[in-house]
């Protein structure tokens, strides 16, 4: 059995919801911006002892980054915003 929410609590959680998807698209372009840098370390210290290491971790950093900022989007997409 599903609660119905008043008009004010359905109210103050979309913007709640609206809120926390604004942050979502930040720290997705934060860990994006940390997975280019990882991955840039990575490809100059290639040859070195723990470069292919630092590359999968940019590629993996980047990639869900990406993946949040784009999630993220379209829920905000989904909600009219």
């Amino acid at each position: 059995m599903e609660k119905e929410f008043t008009d004010e609590e359905r109210s103050r959680r979309v913007s709640k919801f609206r809120r926390i998807i604004g942050y979502r698209k930040y720290a997705g372009v934060a860990i994006a911006l940390a997975g280019l840098a990882l991955l840039v370390v990575g490809i100059r210290d290639l040859h070195a002892t723990h470069g292919s290491f630092l590359l999968l971790n940019g590629v993996m950093f980047f990639g869900y980054g990406c993946f949040m900022f784009w999630q993220a989007a379209r829920a905000q997409k989904n909600l009219g915003g």
